[in-house]
């Protein structure tokens, strides 16, 4: 039951910004507080939803990196994302408009 129980909240919180405000106030935090300059982040070109979160957290597409990663079914293609200390406006505005725009209505 308890599977159940994880996947249908699982399910619920896909699609509503769940993990985009979760990775946007880490970023906050860490090229804020914490003092980083830059941080990036990559994942497969098949993964749709990966790159949704990424651009929405103000991290900026910066290139693919070709036949980068094995992943049990083959190679794939990565892109690479980027977000650099100045950006955080530009992150959160662009998150905002993207709930607005998902909320249901």
């Amino acid at each position: 039951m308890a599977v159940l129980e994880r996947q249908h909240a699982d399910l619920q919180a896909r699609r509503a910004g769940v993990a985009s405000r979760a990775l946007t106030a880490l970023s906050v935090w860490a090229l804020g507080e914490a003092g980083f300059h830059r941080l990036h982040l990559d994942h497969s070109t098949r993964n749709h939803a990966s790159c949704r979160v990424a651009v929405r957290s103000g991290f900026r597409l910066e290139g693919t990196k070709r036949s980068d990663a094995v992943h049990a079914d083959g190679r794939h293609d990565m892109q690479l994302h980027a977000r650099i200390r100045g950006d955080e406006q530009f992150g959160s505005a662009k998150l905002m408009r993207a709930e607005d725009r998902d909320r249901p209505g």
